[in-house]
């Protein structure tokens, strides 16, 4: 998935700029956009914006690094913390990717692929 700026020519000459996400659909094996802002004609913007082509690349480049960084997941462990002899009885190392696993949905997600 990316976000960035989409130049789309009209057959009269002018140009429309809008933001879109792309990504690449697995069902239909196609790639696909979905707009998430509509900007307007490059000419009208030319009032408004100094260069409204790389005004607005910077704002799609800036929306996809904000997006990239809320996707991702952090944790913590406290190397030096003791346990006691009650936490020996599991897989210890098991617990972190569960942790991960449960918090992607990645379960839902197969269950929802096998029916």
């Amino acid at each position: 998935m990316a976000i960035f700026l989409k130049q789309s020519k009209y057959k009269n000459g002018k140009t429309y700029l809008s933001i879109v996400n792309g990504f690449y659909d697995s069902t239909t094996k196609n790639s696909k956009q979905i707009t998430l802002e509509k900007i307007g004609f490059l000419e009208n913007l030319l009032n408004e914006y100094e260069d409204p082509i790389s005004f607005f690349t910077e704002k799609a480049k800036n929306l996809n690094l904000k997006r990239l960084q809320e996707n991702k997941i952090t944790e913590t462990i406290d190397l030096d913390e003791e346990l006691d002899d009650s936490d020996f009885t599991s897989n210890i190392g098991y617990g972190f990717i569960k942790f991960i696993y449960n918090e992607l949905g990645i379960n839902s997600f197969l269950k929802s692929k096998q029916k």
